[in-house]
């Protein structure tokens, strides 16, 4: 399993899909049972998405790139709005992803992003109730942060009355 080490030796725990290699549905099952996530975004050990791990590789990472260390959220927060002062590419070594005008934890987005996709395989659906407190935004974020999710795989439509989402294309399907 060569791409598993290449995988945790050099991402520090986080690759980012590309879309040049998608994976195949047997090598997930191989990653799965080493602790190895591989979602919609990203390939992920959630285990190196809590506080400590995150604050070492943090500091990996600022060690490598030869920059102070970036300061990363509390532990718990969900969300946070984009931060001005972190370096460009450490906001998904560090396991956030971008959703239109947040960065949501990386766990979290894979998460919606996936019952959002559950919830649309048969078509367009209304939104869930409770999102933006799962997005821990306001409601009349919501939209645009279902958009923002992976580059425009979520494209949310209001139709009639209903704000309805439609079912995500891949991310490497662009």
């Amino acid at each position: 399993m060569p791409r598993a080490a290449a995988f945790a030796g050099e991402g520090l725990g986080i690759v980012p899909q590309t879309a040049e290699a998608p994976l195949a549905a047997s090598l997930r099952g191989q990653l799965k049972q080493i602790g190895v996530r591989a979602g919609r975004f990203a390939l992920f050990m959630p285990a190196l998405l809590k506080a400590r791990p995150a604050a070492m590789r943090a500091r990996l990472w600022a060690l490598h790139h030869g920059v102070a260390v970036p300061e990363l959220p509390a532990p718990g927060l969900v969300a946070v709005p984009p931060q001005a002062d972190w370096p460009a590419g450490f906001a998904v070594i560090a396991g956030w992803q971008e959703a239109g005008p947040v960065l949501l934890r990386l766990d979290v987005a894979e998460r919606i992003a996936g019952e959002l996709g559950w919830a649309t395989r048969h078509g367009p659906t209304v939104l869930p109730a409770g999102l933006a407190g799962r997005f821990a935004v306001k409601p009349n974020w919501c939209r645009r942060c279902c958009a923002g999710l992976g580059s425009g795989c979520c494209r949310v439509a209001a139709w009639g009355r209903a704000d309805l989402v439609r079912r995500p294309r891949p991310c490497w399907r662009r």
